[in-house]
């Protein structure tokens, strides 16, 4: 979540969390999702009435299988999808179960949105099918600090940013498709030269994530290491008129 200084502007990336597949109803077991326990009350205590804009990278439903949720809970505004993404078959099936009509903007790389805070559209270039390497990347600018937000993009897909956007650089790095291999190759991080390196991994995940090579990289290049599944929620935060950045940690190290 991104939200402005007395919440004039919220803008939710991705919903994470536990894969939540569709499924025929005589199949379906209740049980609450990720959102419910975790992103929903969090977002309520925050105080949290509207979202701006809900960006949901690409079709995985590791990505936005809570957005549903998150749809039903709160007053979106806008939904934004990287080019392509309405063919996905998760997509449509989230649309079709959405409880209001939402402007969906299918959104391609050199886009700009927000209005006290800019949000960069830094790809997909071209129309795709909403899979992995047709991820939104983002890049923000908080407070003089530069963020730069992958999804599941490919290292194909970050050869093509640091190609389209040769001065990119990031404070803060949000790892590709949850520190896997496929992702965040030494060019990448050598161009955007992050000091913070955020791994978004579930405890004892199946896949191993996040993979040695790529936490080799990150040490090589003297990025700090932030991983979801051993620090809980990382939240990065200013005050008003002191722009000076504190990070919190769920869990400390």
């Amino acid at each position: 979540m991104i939200q402005t200084p007395l919440k004039h502007e919220v803008y939710i990336i991705d919903t994470g969390g536990r894969v939540n597949f569709f499924q025929e109803d005589w199949k379906s077991r209740e049980y609450r999702t990720n959102a419910e326990y975790t992103l929903i009350p969090y977002l309520k205590g925050e105080g949290v009435k509207k979202v701006d804009g809900l960006f949901l990278t690409h079709g995985d439903m590791d990505h936005m299988g809570d957005a549903q949720k998150l749809i039903e809970e709160f007053d979106v505004k806008a939904l934004y999808l990287g080019k392509g993404s309405l063919q996905s078959s998760n997509i449509k099936k989230l649309l079709k179960k959405s409880p209001e009509k939402i402007p969906v903007k299918e959104v391609g790389s050199k886009t700009q949105i927000g209005d006290k805070l800019k949000l960069h559209i830094l790809a997909p270039e071209h129309v795709g099918k909403g899979e992995n390497e047709d991820s939104l990347a983002i890049g923000a600018t908080i407070y003089g600090t530069n963020f730069v937000m992958t999804g599941d993009l490919d290292q194909a897909g970050e050869k093509k940013i640091t190609q389209d956007y040769p001065s990119l650089q990031a404070d803060v790095l949000k790892l590709g498709h949850h520190g896997s291999r496929t992702s965040t190759a030494s060019a990448f991080v050598d161009q955007l030269q992050p000091k913070h390196g955020i791994i978004s991994c579930g405890i004892d995940n199946r896949f191993g994530h996040p993979h040695a090579e790529v936490v080799d990289t990150l040490k090589e290049n003297h990025v700090q290491i932030l991983r979801t599944d051993e620090q809980g929620m990382i939240r990065y935060s200013w005050k008003m008129f002191n722009p000076k950045m504190k990070i919190t940690k769920q869990k400390e190290d």
